[in-house]
């Protein structure tokens, strides 16, 4: 473990760090601990500033991936693209763990997949399953489960949940910022969110309604309803 930069660049979606993914399929279950920027060209392959790291809420497993705008899910990050998004420079932790703070808040995350920092550390083995990670296996079988890796989408309205559909058109980034930066503590809760609704007072529940009418009005996919 170390306590030294972090390898990867901040991105300006750090407000989504810590949000669980819902939707069906493989990454149901995980927890986006390290997001990175999405890549928002349509031929554009990632690189280092497009790295997510995903961890598992009950196995703890890591998995990397990269994130394109427009897609409801990110992709596994494989092999060919680990030169463009890692540098064995940057990587200085003989566990590759680095703790590390981050907005106040503290993380402790591998900077390389498994299988790139065992070749790194000439530590490579296929002895066990468990000692290799997601990505080097989908990098092994790309041929032959090309479908559940890197499918051509067809494209979708359906979007990560809190994107804008315009999202090129406003200032989206700044509302994001704006609502991340609303501190309750100060004030405390204006509402008991304990009571049902058809308990609370017709002003208050006014105020709730006029509060989530502004809420969808600037994220509109914020809850998505299928």
């Amino acid at each position: 473990m170390n306590n030294q930069k972090f390898g990867l660049p901040v991105s300006k979606n750090t407000h989504i760090n810590g949000v669980t993914l819902r939707s069906d399929g493989l990454f149901f279950g995980y927890t986006i601990v390290w997001a990175g920027e999405f890549i928002t060209e349509e031929t554009a392959t990632p690189k280092e500033e497009n790295v997510f790291i995903l961890q598992h809420l009950e196995r703890k497993d890591f998995l990397f991936a990269y994130w394109r705008s427009a897609e409801s899910q990110p992709r596994i990050l494989v092999e060919k693209y680990y030169k463009d998004c890692f540098k064995k420079s940057k990587s200085v932790s003989a566990s590759n763990r680095y703790l590390f703070q981050l907005n106040n808040k503290w993380f402790l995350l591998p900077y390389a997949p498994k299988d790139l920092f065992d070749e790194w550390t000439s530590n490579l083995t296929y002895s066990t399953v468990n000692n290799a990670g997601m990505s080097f296996f989908c990098s092994v079988f790309d041929k032959h489960i090309k479908h559940c890796l890197e499918l051509e989408r067809v494209p979708t309205t359906k979007r990560f949940c809190g994107w804008f559909t315009s999202y090129k058109a406003v200032p989206i980034d700044a509302y994001r910022k704006l609502f991340v930066d609303c501190d309750t503590s100060k004030k405390g809760p204006l509402i008991d969110i304990s009571k049902h609704p058809d308990e609370l007072a017709p002003a208050d529940l006014e105020k709730i309604k006029d509060a989530f009418l502004i809420v969808r009005g600037i994220f509109h996919n914020i809850i998505q309803v299928e």
